[in-house]
């Protein structure tokens, strides 16, 4: 098999890895998005644990005290606690946001690389450029040499 390729079919086989790359780039930057967004959402998501996590604590703090004693405003302060608690579970318009972002550039990179794996599939193997490898340079001037200083060799 040759690694030989018309000019021709070069054009199109580098016309076909230009699209792929430009391709590439576009799936490349879905991916920076996606990755920005999913800390985003990482840090809020930590935040919220975090609050939740104080909320916890406080209303242990408050149930052990109601063990020794049971006070009817500690109980009403429990109750505010829990409903505190589950206001954070709500998403918020900025969770909605990042989840939406999130959907569309992992969306965006799903469909992009059946399109790329497409295009590369139709590239033949023996055309494509990632098959070739650099030969040493021929020194012309050798190589004429030697022709014509013995021709009858």
């Amino acid at each position: 098999m040759s690694n030989k390729i018309a000019i021709t079919d070069a054009y199109d086989v580098m016309s076909k890895k230009i699209l792929i790359n430009r391709m590439s780039m576009e799936c490349l930057q879905h991916q920076i998005a996606f990755s920005e967004n999913s800390i985003k959402f990482q840090k809020l998501t930590k935040q919220v644990a975090e609050k939740k996590l104080k909320l916890i604590n406080e209303l242990n703090t408050l149930f052990e005290k109601q063990l020794s004693t049971f006070d009817e405003l500690r109980h009403k302060e429990c109750m505010l606690i829990y409903d505190e608690i589950n206001e954070l579970d709500t998403p918020t318009a900025e969770h909605n946001k990042l989840i939406n972002e999130l959907k569309k550039h992992e969306e965006a990179m799903f469909s992009l690389m059946p399109k790329i794996q497409h295009i590369e599939s139709t590239i033949p193997n023996e055309q494509s450029i990632t098959n070739y490898a650099i030969k040493n340079p021929v020194n012309v001037a050798a190589s004429c040499n030697e022709e014509v200083d013995e021709p009858w060799k």
